[in-house]
């Protein structure tokens, strides 16, 4: 079956990728929402049990956050869920890539400045 990309991007998709990796081989996880239930995600992802075939850019702004302490805080979590995703096998600069954009608040401008690093990683002319 051909995998179809998937874009994940705010707290409803964030169980999408190990859940759907027969279909979708790739995720834009943008600006995640690790704090949301008590980090479910990062522990959703610490009980696979296998590792899906699924490429993904993880990436977060700096600034994300009503407060610097938040945008740490914010910051510290998705570190969290990377350092996750490598436990579990995948493998930063092959099928995992982590930006965090210096400056970068949580909003559509700068998303869309990243959107081409996004595309780049996870559509290579060779893979």
């Amino acid at each position: 079956m051909e995998h179809y990309p998937l874009f994940v991007c705010f707290a409803p998709g964030r169980y999408c990728v190990p859940v759907s990796s027969s279909v979708f081989g790739r995720a834009a996880v943008v600006s995640p929402s690790v704090w949301f239930a008590n980090q479910q995600i990062v522990h959703y992802v610490d009980a696979l049990r296998k590792k899906p075939k699924v490429r993904i850019w993880m990436d977060i702004g700096t600034k994300e956050g009503g407060t610097t302490e938040a945008a740490q805080q914010t910051v510290n979590d998705a570190r969290l869920l990377q350092e996750t995703l490598i436990k579990k096998g995948w493998r930063l600069g092959k099928d995992l890539n982590y930006f965090e954009a210096e400056g970068a608040e949580h909003n559509e401008g700068a998303w869309a400045a990243r959107v081409e690093r996004i595309l780049t990683f996870l559509f290579p002319r060779k893979m």
